[in-house]
């Protein structure tokens, strides 16, 4: 394996939260072609019908990855580092701010403890509760095991969403498009499964 980074934009999209939903990422891997330097772009998207859209940025990330370590096993892809760019506050502070390390080591309960004022003045005090969205968060740190066994290190960075950024604004067009296209969805069953159980 060589040392060659692979850039892989992930977003989700869901139509007013919740609602039908949608995931998307792009990858940019770098290859030789005609013993010429050549980038390879590929993109994918997936509809829900119903899910919402933190659900849909984790899962896009997820999405990504898994291909990614697939082609690396397959050697479609060579490389030993993916950068993974989102512009979803929510999936990189989770990593990058180690609070996902907290939950999973917090039997998937948040920490609660936390003092703050609510708008009109009152002090309140968070209370310990479920981890939002732990079926997937489960199976992103089975995905980052696996890239770690494999000796392939991800790098997660934020991107602001509508700044400009052209592959991110790509995955955006993506995600929201298999978001509206009305038919042929897929089931996001932890969502489904949550909404049963009430």
């Amino acid at each position: 394996m060589n040392n060659q980074t692979i850039e892989l934009y992930t977003d989700g999209s869901c139509i007013a939260n919740p609602g039908p939903g949608g995931t998307a990422y792009l990858i940019r891997y770098h290859t030789t072609k005609d013993n010429q330097p050549h980038t390879e772009v590929i993109e994918e998207s997936t509809g829900y019908r119903s899910s919402t859209n933190n659900r849909m940025e984790v899962l896009s990330a997820i999405q990504g990855v898994e291909v990614i370590l697939n082609g690396i096993a397959n050697q479609t892809y060579q490389g030993n580092k993916i950068n993974l760019m989102s512009d979803s506050g929510y999936f990189c502070d989770a990593n990058n701010k180690g609070w996902l390390t907290k939950w999973a080591s917090n039997n998937w309960m948040t920490s609660g403890g936390y003092t703050f004022k609510t708008k009109d003045g009152r002090e309140q005090t968070t209370k310990s509760k479920p981890v939002s969205n732990r079926d997937l968060w489960e199976q992103w740190l089975s995905i980052s095991n696996r890239a770690r066994a494999m000796a392939v290190n991800i790098e997660i960075a934020h991107v602001y969403g509508h700044s400009g950024h052209e592959w991110n604004e790509r995955c955006d067009k993506l995600a929201k498009s298999a978001s509206s296209r009305g038919d042929g969805y897929l089931v996001d069953e932890g969502y489904e499964q949550s909404r049963m159980r009430g």
